[in-house]
């Protein structure tokens, strides 16, 4: 019987998720972990090549010919068989020893949201491989959601989007990324969408043990965020007003059903915050007004 789920997103590279499902079979109890592959290839022969493979390594196997991203994964999510669910890039590396403690980690306790392990993202250029600055790996354990609200906004935390989540708070993440028609190149309001809504229905853990390497060389369905970009788009009043709106009306949204009161005026103060320290984390060499001051030349 599984105890687990990992789902993965594929679009027109069979050569690469072939080598990650060879590398899954390799390293995993296959017995213990469901895997589905979603498949939204515009390409015919793409598209033969991932049923083939999958069908071959003994996957499960879904082709979406005109869902996006985003309805691909809600229907996964639906096809899963086990109520502990993660997502994995199909060119990300998973570690099996450190997937298996947060699997048995999360097993039976409902208060926590997801489970997570260490991070570390790497970039394969001209055969040399290179690591990239990786998040701090944090517990957001407060038993009070505005607590556990303001401890992933600031100082700026771990995203959550690779942890390993109950299914009932994942399926609640992709319906409002759905219904609320949010770009999947949107990453920040993506990423702070997914941290907000699971630490409004529970608490996150962090796993010392190393768990998922983050392949950012061809930057697939997470792309490297732009953050000369944004902060400029922010004092514009763009993209930062646009991401608050939308969060505010899923938070408002959320809160209801979980039948529980957040003053949208402490959300905003939070997203104040948040944008400081995102850029501090990224730059922490210089003060703001130096980052500014040179992003507007």
């Amino acid at each position: 019987m599984y105890k687990s789920t990992i789902l993965i997103p594929t679009y027109n590279r069979s050569n690469i998720l072939r080598k990650n499902l060879e590398f899954l079979v390799s390293t995993f109890d296959l017995k213990k972990v469901e895997i589905i592959i979603l498949d939204g290839s515009d390409n015919t022969k793409e598209k033969e090549n991932n049923e083939r493979i999958s069908l071959e390594l003994n996957f499960k196997y879904s082709f979406y010919a005109n869902l996006n991203l985003w309805e691909r994964i809600a229907c996964g999510i639906e096809l899963a068989t086990t109520n502990i669910i993660s997502l994995l890039d199909d060119e990300d590396i998973l570690d099996y020893d450190g997937y298996l403690k947060c699997v048995d980690f999360l097993k039976g306790k409902k208060d926590y949201a997801c489970v997570h392990g260490g991070y570390k993202n790497f970039i394969v250029s001209k055969g040399i491989l290179k690591y990239e600055k990786t998040y701090p790996n944090t517990n957001i354990e407060s038993n009070n959601f505005y607590i556990r609200i303001k401890e992933f906004m600031c100082p700026y935390n771990t995203p959550l989007f690779y942890a390993i989540f109950q299914k009932n708070v994942l399926v609640k993440v992709f319906n409002y990324l759905v219904k609320y028609n949010v770009p999947h190149k949107d990453y920040i309001t993506t990423e702070l969408l997914f941290g907000i809504i699971t630490l409004l229905n529970g608490k996150s853990k962090g796993i010392r043990d190393f768990y998922i390497g983050r392949n950012r060389s061809n930057e697939s369905f997470a792309p490297r965020f732009e953050y000369k970009k944004y902060i400029l788009d922010y004092y514009e009043g763009v993209s930062y007003k646009k991401t608050v709106e939308i969060i505010k009306r899923i938070v408002t949204e959320e809160c209801k059903v979980l039948n529980i009161n957040f003053d949208e005026d402490i959300l905003e103060s939070l997203f104040a915050r948040w944008l400081i320290s995102a850029i501090d984390f990224y730059h922490s060499e210089k003060s703001l007004n130096q980052k500014l001051e040179e992003y507007s030349k």
